[in-house]
């Protein structure tokens, strides 16, 4: 069985277009720490979905993502999740 394929392209667009409105958005507006911002919104989105997606089981979360258990506990706790 061959392992299953993503379009790694298909995210990467749908972050691109995201960040666009974003910048958009706030047009006129400073943004302090942007990046920081952007990242720490997406990791807590990821992790929120990805909890959903294990049913709150940490372990399958860890496995999912390639992020050591000790880590999503850190990021879960970090997030408030």
């Amino acid at each position: 069985m061959s392992e299953p394929t993503y379009n790694i392209h298909t995210l990467k667009a749908q972050v691109e277009s995201i960040t666009a409105q974003y910048l958009s958005d706030i047009e006129g507006y400073q943004a302090d720490s942007m990046y920081q911002h952007l990242i720490d919104a997406v990791e807590e989105s990821f992790l929120r979905t990805l909890l959903a997606h294990t049913q709150g089981n940490q372990k399958a979360a860890a496995e999912i993502s390639g992020i050591s258990r000790n880590t999503i506990r850190k990021k879960i706790t970090k997030h408030n999740l």
